[in-house]
C-alpha cells in the first residue's frame, strides 16, 4: 500500500497494489530464476520494472492525525476497471458503524470517472474504535430496490471468523430500509477456517426454505493462491429433520462444481451433477 498526503500532512489516499510495489507504483518483474546466483564477474544490472496491479483506492478526511477512510474504490483483479464502490460511516467517537457498497455503472479506471449505482449492500458494524467488526450484512437484489437477506457473523476470542448465517427478509413489503427488515428463516450457516483477516469458507449447509431442515452441505476446496477452485455438494442423510449441524449426516455427493477466474473473482465454470 503506497500513501499520498495533503501539503498540510494529512493523509490524502492510499493506493493497494497486488504485490510489493514501489512509490510510483511498480513492481520488480519477475525473473527466471531469482535464486541463482550470478557469476563472479557478471556486473549488476538494473532490476526490470512494470506497473503494479491496483487493488484498491482509499480516500480519506479529517484533519492530520484524525483521518478517516471516506470512500474505497475496489478494482477488479487485472487492475482495469473499478467494480465497486465502499462509503463509511463513522459516529461522534469516530467508531466506524457502518459500510454501504454500490455498484459502478461505467466502465473506468479513474475515480473522477465513476458513476455510483445501485446499493449491493450495507454493513452495520460493532466494537470500539480501531477493533471494529463486521456484525451484520443486509444484501440488496440487483437494482438496490429492496433487502434480499441479512447475513450475522460471529468471532471467537482472537476475533477471526468463525460462522456467519445468512436468513431471509421476510417483509412481503419491498424496501431498501434495513429498519422495515424482518428477520426470516434461515437460508444458510457457513463454518470458516484461517487465520484472523485471512477466513475462508470450509463448509455451508443449506436449509429448506422454511429453514427447519438443514438439507446439503457445500465443502469448498482452493489452491495456494486462496483462489476457490471446486466446490461439492452433499445430502444430508439424517432420518430426523434437524437445524442442528451436530445432526448432520454427510451423504452421497449431489454435485460437484468447478471454477475459473482470480482470486476474489471466481465464477462457476461446469457443474457435474450426480444420481
Amino acid at each position: 500500500t503506497v500513501f499520498s498526503y495533503n501539503i498540510d500532512d494529512s493523509l490524502k489516499n492510499s493506493v493497494t497494489y497486488r504485490g510489493e510495489a514501489t512509490a510510483e507504483g511498480f513492481v520488480s518483474a519477475p525473473t527466471p530464476s531469482a535464486s541463482a546466483s550470478p557469476a563472479p564477474s557478471a556486473s549488476a544490472s538494473p532490476v526490470p520494472l512494470v506497473k503494479a496491479t491496483i487493488k484498491s483506492i482509499t480516500v480519506y478526511q479529517g484533519n492530520q492525525g484524525e483521518e478517516q477512510a471516506k470512500t474505497t474504490y475496489n478494482f477488479n483483479f487485472l487492475g482495469t476497471q473499478i467494480k465497486t464502490l465502499t462509503e463509511f460511516m463513522y459516529d461522534v467517537n469516530d467508531t466506524l458503524t457502518q459500510s454501504s457498497t454500490f455498484r459502478n455503472t461505467v466502465t473506468t479506471a479513474l475515480i473522477a470517472g465513476v458513476v455510483k449505482g445501485p446499493i449491493k449492500s450495507l454493513t452495520v458494524y460493532k466494537g470500539n474504535q480501531g477493533e471494529e467488526q463486521a456484525d451484520k450484512t443486509y444484501n440488496f437484489n440487483f437494482l438496490g430496490t429492496q433487502i434480499k437477506t441479512l447475513t450475522e457473523f460471529m468471532y471467537d476470542v482472537n476475533d477471526t471468523l468463525t460462522q456467519s448465517s445468512t436468513f431471509r427478509n421476510a417483509n412481503t413489503v419491498a424496501s431498501a430500509k434495513i429498519a422495515d427488515v424482518v428477520k426470516g428463516p434461515i437460508k444458510s450457516l457457513t463454518l470458516y477456517k484461517g487465520n484472523q483477516g485471512e477466513e475462508q469458507a470450509k463448509t455451508t449447509y443449506n436449509f429448506n426454505f422454511l429453514g427447519t431442515q438443514i438439507k446439503t452441505l457445500t465443502e469448498f476446496m482452493y489452491d495456494v493462491n486462496d483462489t476457490l477452485t471446486q466446490s461439492s455438494t452433499f445430502r444430508n442423510t439424517a432420518t430426523t429433520a434437524s437445524t442442528a449441524i451436530k445432526d448432520v449426516v454427510k451423504g452421497p455427493i449431489k454435485s460437484l462444481t468447478l471454477y475459473k477466474g482470480n482470486q476474489g473473482e471466481e465464477q462457476a465454470d461446469k457443474t457435474y451433477n450426480f444420481n
